[in-house]
């Protein structure tokens, strides 16, 4: 079973009896997703936010706020963040604010991946398994 992020739908918490064989993104331009992972309880939360405005938005306040919550006894959380891929100025300003709000949440128990695509790349999409707590390289 492969479950598919819906973009733009606030985020998702994502917890199975039988955790699915992938969670994915969906293609992402100057959208950005991000999958907070806890690598004991299986649980992923996961949102593909297509807002350009989300540096002004508190959804992903929310989500994080929420996962710090659930995984607050954790011992390992894994967070993958990936898109905002056109270069130009407005999405060098969202990488920035989502990666210095996550570092800013996140401490030691936590391992932060930021996937930004290279210039020249138009669409880009994350592939993770929480079983295994893989996340493939990023699909062009």
């Amino acid at each position: 079973m492969t479950i598919q992020i819906e973009q733009d739908c606030n985020w998702q918490r994502i917890v199975e009896p039988d955790p699915p064989e992938n969670i994915v993104s969906g293609g992402m331009g100057p959208c950005v997703s991000i999958f907070i992972y806890d690598t004991e309880s299986k649980i992923t939360y996961a949102c593909h936010y297509t807002s350009p405005d989300i540096h002004h938005s508190d959804d992903v306040k929310d989500m994080i706020d929420n996962a710090l919550t659930e995984f607050k006894n954790s011992k390992k959380i894994d967070v993958h963040v990936s898109g905002a891929i056109v270069s130009d100025k407005y999405s060098a300003e969202k990488r920035t604010y989502i990666e210095q709000l996550l570092k800013s949440k996140f401490s030691t128990n936590a391992e932060l991946n930021f996937k930004w695509p290279c210039k020249g790349i138009e669409m880009v999409e994350l592939v993770f398994e929480p079983t295994s707590g893989v996340l493939h390289e990023p699909k062009t």
